[in-house]
């Protein structure tokens, strides 16, 4: 039950950046890393602020050097656009 409820949390994006030769990058801050049991290939759901939601999955996941503790770098299949999410878009990582 603990790990759905974790994944049930909305964690919120810091930004979002194109990196060359990675694609798209979002940082989100999650403060508790472990407890959103977040894997590559996992479903998830940005929430935008007008409410509408993207649905795809993980492509990777990145460690970010010299940044707060619970930021991480999520890197996005190449068909979602910067665009996509804009600025206070939450993650919802799926529950199986």
């Amino acid at each position: 039950m603990e790990g759905n409820e974790a994944s049930r949390q909305l964690y919120s994006v810091e930004f979002a950046l194109n990196v060359e030769g990675r694609g798209l990058v979002v940082l989100c801050c999650l403060p508790d890393p472990p407890a959103a049991n977040l894997r590559t290939g996992d479903a998830i759901d940005f929430v935008r602020p007008d409410g509408s939601t993207l649905g795809t999955s993980v492509q990777a996941i990145d460690m970010v050097m010299d940044a707060r503790p619970g930021l991480l770098g999520i890197v996005l299949p190449c068909d979602v656009a910067k665009e996509n999410i804009p600025l206070g878009t939450m993650l919802r990582v799926r529950t199986m």
